[in-house]
């Protein structure tokens, strides 16, 4: 079992493995203004992505402002439309 696996007995004396921090990207929508939303997109660092074109890739895509927010210890491509 490696060091970030939680393993976990089942019915019938089988276990399951699972990774405890699986690489995941988390989409998150928050509330600016009244009508106006932020949406933060994280985790794309476990993938390789550069954090300034994703967010240009954005913009272009979804036809809205989108930035890279420095919080915490990465970096992660804000989304703001209305």
């Amino acid at each position: 079992m490696g060091e970030g696996e939680v393993e976990k007995k089942l019915p019938g004396g089988k276990t399951k493995k699972k990774e405890k921090n699986a690489k995941a990207v988390t989409i998150t929508r928050s509330t600016r203004n009244r009508r106006k939303m932020i949406t933060t997109v994280s985790g794309l660092h476990y993938f390789d992505v550069k954090n300034a074109e994703a967010a240009k890739l954005f913009g272009k895509k979804f036809a809205c402002g989108a930035s890279v927010s420095k919080a915490g210890a990465y970096t992660r491509p804000l989304l703001s439309s209305t």
